[in-house]
């Protein structure tokens, strides 16, 4: 079982421990802004599907707690949203939400528009 987390975290690149220090004044707190640009997950639907998936999670047990998380969608005009959780509306320019922290996962599904269709 932890070779296959080792193996995920290598292979598929999860991430699986992040760590850093922060001081946090007594009574106070600290506000920590954290980026990550995340390569398509595998072809999970299957094999000539043409479609790549992405998922994220807002909640895995930590100690910490998160008052928001945003996510954002870039690089946006070769591609189709296909199925999605987090409320992106590339039509109306909406490329960036706040998620709801009591959702525990999302989830998005793309796939590239042939040249063609490319707007």
């Amino acid at each position: 079982m932890l070779e296959d987390m080792f193996s995920e975290a290598r292979v598929m690149q999860r991430v699986m421990y992040l760590r850093f220090s922060v001081t946090i004044p007594a009574g106070g707190s600290v506000d920590v802004i954290a980026q990550m640009t995340k390569d398509a997950s595998i072809d999970f639907i299957g094999a000539n599907k043409d479609r790549n998936g992405y998922d994220m999670v807002t909640q895995l047990g930590s100690n910490l707690t998160f008052t928001s998380q945003i996510a954002s969608i870039s690089n946006t005009d070769n591609i189709e949203i296909i199925d999605q959780s987090f409320g992106f509306d590339l039509a109306n320019g909406i490329t960036e939400v706040e998620l709801d922290m009591s959702v525990a996962h999302y989830w998005l599904e793309v796939r590239k528009l042939p040249q063609e269709e490319t707007p």
